[in-house]
């Protein structure tokens, strides 16, 4: 199936149509109910809508990729069946007027982090050499270390009586995705990605479903109301978001200078943003503001674990410097004596391209052609010959 034409194939259509037709009509009927009963059967509605479509999307997506890319593809489309499958069960409970926690649900919705992370990665890895393997292991653990520092700091201090396995869970949910999304956004600079809308999408939508946890997790902890929520739509369209990404999944190089030095000068803000982001956690853990003295101390460990993160991967960068300042002077040095060389060789020496352009040559060929090499170079024979032997160079 053509990967760019794959949206108009009648399966996806129909799927599309089904999908958004529910989604839509789940959002519309929120607004209309007046009966809290109502609402909460719109809000599952949309929601069973969002989720189912985004993991069959994802399915179609995998037949289209290739091949190199589809261990990855399919990791990520099992978290998303897993993420839909957590919703029909949420649906049962509801029916059923269930509302233990943690519940059979959670156990499907929470594969949706760890499945994503684990195909990003996968995907990253077939591309990256070993030592971008490892700087895309310390900057995704620095990064997913941070996130979590700050989604403790804003959920412990409203823990009350709330169970341990429970807070677990709701921490789980928005530090899972948060970091899937940090993998994949760091993944862009370290293997120097082309940018896709594509690749774009899945990562606004995979964090956008991070936030929409992050503030149903909080509003549960104070005890709101959660029904009909404005953000509950957004649950729905942003997985909606991960599914139309899937169908155009591509993850390529880019050859693009521009690009890679504003990746780079990304790359060495990484360790700064990270210690940053916990300095805030620690600033708002801070004993004198009211909170507990063993939230504070949880914080300020995480917090001193990212410093150290980022020192390591400072120095990382420094040795890499080196040894790119190293490689560098030799490659000058061979060079020089490579010319040395050449410059006294009595014969004819060159060099050409498949498309018999000039690469090289020694002083004896410029004193052939009465050209200095910068003006040979990039050039082919029928720049200083007659034609027919220009021809007959090449055939030769």
């Amino acid at each position: 199936m053509n990967r760019d034409n794959r949206v108009g194939q009648p399966p996806v259509r129909l799927v599309l149509f089904a999908g958004l037709s529910g989604l839509l009509a789940g959002v519309l009927g929120i607004r209309f109910a007046q009966d809290v009963t109502w609402v909460r059967f719109f809000d599952n509605l949309h929601w069973t809508a969002g989720t189912v479509t985004a993991a069959i999307l994802a399915w179609i997506g995998l037949h289209g990729v290739r091949p190199e890319s589809a261990r990855g593809v399919r990791w990520i489309a099992v978290g998303l069946t897993g993420y839909a499958a957590g919703q029909m069960i949420w649906d049962l409970q509801a029916a059923v007027g269930y509302r233990g926690f943690p519940s059979p649900s959670d156990l499907f919705y929470l594969w949706l982090g760890p499945c994503v992370g684990a195909g990003v990665l996968l995907e990253a890895f077939r591309m990256a050499s070993r030592v971008q393997r490892k700087t895309l292991v310390l900057d995704g653990a620095m990064l997913a270390i941070a996130v979590l520092t700050l989604v403790l700091v804003l959920y412990l201090p409203k823990r009350g009586d709330t169970a341990w396995l429970a807070m677990s869970v709701l921490v789980a949910y928005p530090v899972s995705l948060f970091s899937a999304a940090c993998i994949g956004l760091i993944a862009i600079p370290i293997l120097r990605l082309k940018l896709s809308w594509s690749y774009g999408l899945f990562l606004v939508s995979l964090a956008a479903t991070g936030i929409c946890w992050m503030v149903w997790n909080l509003m549960a902890l104070d005890g709101a109301t959660l029904d009909g929520a404005w953000f509950n739509s957004l649950f729905s369209f942003s997985i909606v978001g991960m599914g139309l990404a899937m169908l155009h999944w591509k993850v390529e190089p880019s050859h693009n200078t521009a690009l890679e030095r504003w990746y780079e000068g990304f790359l060495r803000l990484l360790p700064l943003a990270a210690v940053v982001l916990s300095g805030v956690a620690v600033k708002l853990a801070d004993p004198h503001l009211g909170v507990s003295r063993t939230v504070s101390d949880v914080v300020d460990v995480n917090a001193l674990i990212v410093v150290m993160l980022a020192m390591f991967r400072q120095s990382t960068l420094l040795r890499e410097h080196d040894l790119l300042k190293t490689v560098t002077r030799n490659l000058e040095e061979s060079e020089q004596q490579k010319n040395l060389i050449l410059g006294t060789v009595p014969d004819l020496v060159w060099l050409k391209d498949a498309e018999g352009r000039f690469r090289m040559c020694n002083a004896a060929f410029e004193r052939l052609f009465g050209a200095r090499e910068s003006d040979i170079v990039g050039k082919t024979d029928f720049d200083f010959v007659e034609p027919a032997l220009a021809r007959f160079f090449q055939q030769k």
